[in-house]
């Protein structure tokens, strides 16, 4: 993103400090972490414990995100051009928003 904003001319609003070597050095500093836990006994079921759930929670977010864009895609041929799809607290057949039971001015449900 910043080479795109650079080639384009542009100033970002809030400038990294030391781009890119800070990235660089974190990315470095994460490896040796994690060289080191794997070359120490007694870190080594941690290191197990801490790739299988950042496994977990990649595959998860790779989930979330592949259903959100079948929805989108979904939602796109269900309502073509202009017409949205209702939300969630949009009025239906019978005035009622949502799952909560229409009211009368009084405050009794219909």
């Amino acid at each position: 993103m910043r080479r795109r904003t650079d080639a384009a001319g542009e100033t970002p609003q809030v400038r990294m400090w030391l781009h890119p070597w800070l990235t660089l050095a974190t990315i470095a500093f994460i490896a040796a972490v994690l060289l080191i836990m794997a070359v120490t006994p007694g870190h080594r079921l941690e290191l197990w414990l801490s790739l299988t759930l950042s496994a977990i929670l990649v595959l998860a977010g790779l989930y979330v995100q592949r259903r959100q864009r079948h929805r989108r895609v979904s939602d796109r041929h269900e309502h073509p051009e202009g017409e949205r799809a209702p939300g969630p607290h949009a009025p239906g057949p019978d005035g009622a928003r949502g799952d909560r039971p229409a009211t009368s001015p009084t405050g009794s449900a219909r």
